[in-house]
């Protein structure tokens, strides 16, 4: 093991891979020292990912293409992301998203 990196570790917990780190940061239970100063203190406000793909499922709705539902994007249709009624907000690929903001000039996606 690497001790300088265990020693820069904010929590002296080091991993063989970001991979994993990741895997023990999703643990509910057992890998709490891990989870960052905000988990757990969401309102609920911007879920609207987590409502689109269950409301819409995870296939474009413009190519339809559903490979990788992972990576899906939610577009806002009105291009507001303060309005996160169900009516708004649309489930894309990331071709698809970016195409719309490019078409619609609407800004580039980061």
């Amino acid at each position: 093991m690497n001790e300088s990196k265990q020693k820069n570790s904010r929590h002296g917990i080091y991993f063989c891979s970001r991979e994993h780190k990741d895997l023990g940061q999703r643990l509910e239970h057992g890998m709490t020292i891990l989870h960052p100063s905000h988990y757990g203190t969401s309102t609920g406000k911007y879920d609207y990912r987590i409502r689109a793909l269950a409301f819409y499922g995870t296939a474009c709705m413009n190519c339809k293409d559903n490979r990788f539902p992972e990576i899906q994007d939610i577009n806002h249709r009105d291009v507001n992301r303060k309005n996160n009624n169900i009516e708004n907000p649309e489930v894309l690929c990331p071709t698809c998203h970016r195409l719309f903001h490019w078409l619609t000039g609407t800004g580039v996606i980061i």
